[in-house]
C-alpha cells in the first residue's frame, strides 16, 4: 500500500519527469539567415548575420496577351462538290478556296476570310444551280413518259 502512495506522490510532485523548460536557457540556434537563390552569390563570410539584412524584391512579370486568330474554315470539299454539280462556278469556287488557304499560310487572315466566304457562296450557288438543272432534266425525262 505504501508503494502505491509513493507512486501517487511521485506523480503529483513530477518526479521522474523531464524538468520544465526554463525561459532563461538559450533557445536552439536560428536557421541560416540567408539562402542564396539560383544565380545569386552568398554574402561575404566576414559579415555577421545581424548586419547582413537581406531584402528580397519580387517584380511582377509583364502579362502578355495573345490575340487569338480565328482562321476561316476550309471550303475545298464544298467547292469540289460544287464543281461536280455545275462546272464553271465550281471551278471558280475551287480557285477561291485554294486562294483562301494560301492567304492563311501567308498570314493574311482578313483577305483569307473574304476569299473563304466567296468560295462558300460560289459553291452554294453552283450546287443549287446543279440541283435545279438535274431536277429539270429528270422532270423532262419523266413527264413525257407519263403522258
Amino acid at each position: 500500500m505504501e508503494d502505491k502512495n509513493e507512486d501517487k506522490s511521485r506523480l503529483l510532485s513530477g518526479a521522474g519527469q523531464a524538468p520544465a523548460p526554463s525561459y532563461s536557457q538559450p533557445a536552439a540556434p536560428p536557421p541560416p539567415y540567408y539562402q542564396p537563390g539560383p544565380g545569386q552569390q552568398p554574402p561575404p563570410p566576414n559579415v555577421p548575420p545581424s548586419q547582413a539584412n537581406t531584402i528580397l524584391v519580387h517584380q511582377a512579370q509583364p502579362v502578355v496577351y495573345q490575340r487569338r486568330v480565328l482562321v476561316p474554315p476550309d471550303y475545298t470539299y464544298y467547292a469540289i462538290i460544287g464543281t461536280i454539280f455545275f462546272f464553271p462556278l465550281g471551278l471558280l469556287a475551287l480557285y477561291m478556296a485554294n486562294k483562301s488557304k494560301d492567304s492563311v499560310a501567308a498570314g493574311n487572315i482578313d483577305s483569307a476570310w473574304g476569299e473563304a466566304i466567296t468560295a462558300r457562296v460560289l459553291s452554294r450557288i453552283s450546287i443549287s444551280f446543279g440541283i435545279f438543272v438535274v431536277t429539270l432534266i429528270i422532270l423532262a425525262i419523266v413527264l413525257p413518259l407519263s403522258l
